[in-house]
């Protein structure tokens, strides 16, 4: 009887050492997922000035403490960028597929 006590216990602590280990995995995929996202975003935003302003993608350098594109002697703040890019419908329809 002991034995089938102790071999519960050890089952539910397993239980919970699992269950806590999967839950902490969900919230590294979730942030992981969100960083990629915001990388994409950053990218997408480099292609678009590149396009608009005829400038080689390796030479726009984004800031992300300050949050802008720097790119020839102009610095751009990101939520610029991205008003501009979201209302430039020639773009989306020729271009940005």
């Amino acid at each position: 009887m002991k034995n089938w006590v102790k071999s519960g216990k050890l089952i539910i602590l397993l239980s919970c050492i699992l269950v806590g280990s999967l839950q902490s995995c969900k919230k590294n995929l979730e942030k992981v997922e969100e960083i990629k996202s915001e990388v994409t975003k950053i990218e997408r935003l480099e292609v678009y000035i590149s396009k608009v302003w005829n400038i080689p993608v390796d030479k726009i350098k984004y800031d992300a403490v300050k949050e802008i594109f720097v790119f020839k002697d102009f610095e751009i703040n990101r939520d610029e960028i991205d008003t501009l890019y979201s209302r430039a419908a020639e773009y989306h329809l020729k271009i940005g597929k």
